[in-house]
């Protein structure tokens, strides 16, 4: 089924549609809305300025008054309770809409104007005398062009009507967890009939979110299972670069070495994530790992986001391992030697002008700001790479177990005990100026 077979949508909605990449009815049906509007059941007495109302009453027949630049249609709205004013703008058709001895069900939010209780511009829905509102929760979409939220409610349950999706669990998990069918669960979260048929609904597109992550995560690892040469070196020569560092590498950075350099002597590529805030010594890990490699007669590659952090990488590598190896540096506007043992990098690595030599290893700094295909293309290289990313962004470990899982995670948990320790300060308002010269002092 396309689009263009839902009644109601026509070529000129389905373009707004499509340029928004909502192409089919699946799509659509997908695009939640991102509130709820409450409409509570009340009565023109107990409705308070503010709520959202559903009441149940007469009308009489609106009367029109017009001023210079707009007309006002007013109309008096009543029931047991008492009555309040019913206003509306610029409508004039709705004088010959009422029908002043039918009930309605009046919906909308109560204001005031003046000593004036009213409600401006409500929908209003023919009911039988007797009926009884139930409080009522009606999706509120974000706007798609010209398309707004009242038009997306609309296509969207005609799509509800038209439209039968496949639901991708099997009966028995849905059994299992309790998990309510796709078809229900769409109509749920589109038109909830009560608050617990809404939590239900959530409840089960959080499971179906959590379940494709576990089927990615598990596709994913069984394509990181890649075969490669294993990398051997003088142990030696790392650690007496180690030993003549002039500070004494923490615990952590130790235990992380040990971690890198056992996948590094392996025949499958390594896909590891380095995880540790700003200042738990990272770089030196990278730079153990650059050495190890060299030794074995390969290059590594480190792609950083930015020109300037780059150059920050390639100034640290100079200092770490400048008597050690040749680095270079490739951004956008410098062209380093691409055969050095440490080639630092922009994006400007990925240019196809680059040749590199037998590369045994890539770092990439902060993952998360390349895209997957620009870090697929360094680790799509013959011989396969083995793959370092590094962050400083925290990952909770339950994250890690779930869009991480098909990597393996290193944690620096621990910062050089040279570090000076981070402080954090509130400052009121009224110290706003000495703050501030505080700051310029610093600098």
């Amino acid at each position: 089924m396309q689009l263009l077979d839902i009644p109601g949508i026509g070529t000129k909605t389905a373009d707004t549609l499509e340029r928004h990449d909502i192409l089919t009815p699946q799509d659509l049906l997908t695009y939640y809305p991102r509130t709820y509007r409450p409409y509570l059941p009340s009565t023109s007495r107990s409705a308070l300025v503010g709520e959202w109302v559903s009441l149940v009453g007469t009308l009489t027949r609106p009367l029109s008054h017009h001023t210079a630049h707009t007309t006002t249609q007013l109309a008096t709205f009543k029931d047991q309770a008492g009555s309040l004013t019913i206003r509306w703008f610029n409508s004039p058709f709705i004088t010959r809409s009422i029908s002043p001895g039918s009930t309605y069900l009046v919906r909308g939010c109560l204001t005031i104007f003046g000593p004036t209780r009213q409600i401006v511009n409500p929908t209003l829905t023919k009911v039988e005398q007797g009926y009884i509102p139930t409080e009522e929760l009606v999706p509120l979409y974000t706007s798609l062009g010209t398309l707004k939220s009242g038009h997306l409610r609309n296509h969207i349950r005609a799509t509800l009507q038209a439209y039968q999706p496949i639901d991708p669990l099997s009966l028995e998990i849905q059994n299992k967890y309790s998990l309510l069918d796709l078809s229900t669960t769409l109509r749920h979260i589109h038109f909830p009939p009560s608050r617990s048929d809404l939590e239900g609904a959530i409840h089960r597109l959080a499971f179906d979110e959590l379940y494709s992550l576990q089927l990615e995560a598990l596709n994913n690892r069984e394509l990181t299972k890649v075969k490669t040469t294993p990398l051997h070196w003088n142990t030696q020569i790392l650690e007496n670069w180690i030993t003549n560092l002039p500070y004494t590498p923490t615990s952590a950075q130790t235990r992380v070495i040990a971690e890198i350099t056992a996948d590094l002597s392996l025949g499958v590529a390594m896909h590891r994530l380095l995880s540790g805030e700003v200042g738990s010594g990272k770089t030196l890990v990278a730079a153990a790992s650059a050495l190890a490699v060299h030794s074995s007669g390969y290059q590594t590659l480190v792609m950083a986001p930015t020109q300037i952090l780059a150059e920050q990488l390639y100034s640290s590598f100079q200092n770490l391992l400048g008597s050690s190896l040749t680095i270079s540096l490739i951004t956008a506007t410098l062209s380093g030697d691409t055969q050095a043992n440490l080639v630092v990098g922009t994006q400007a690595l990925l240019s196809p002008k680059h040749t590199f030599g037998s590369v045994g290893l890539v770092i990439i700094d902060e993952q998360h700001r390349f895209g997957v295909k620009q870090r697929e293309h360094l680790s799509s290289l013959t011989p396969a790479p083995h793959t370092l990313m590094m962050t400083a962004t925290p990952i909770p470990r339950t994250l890690a177990m779930t869009v991480f899982s098909h990597l393996d995670v290193s944690r620096l948990d621990e910062l050089p005990s040279s570090r000076v320790p981070t402080k954090t300060y509130y400052v009121e308002e009224s110290k706003r100026l000495s703050a501030l010269s505080w700051l310029k002092r610093e600098i």
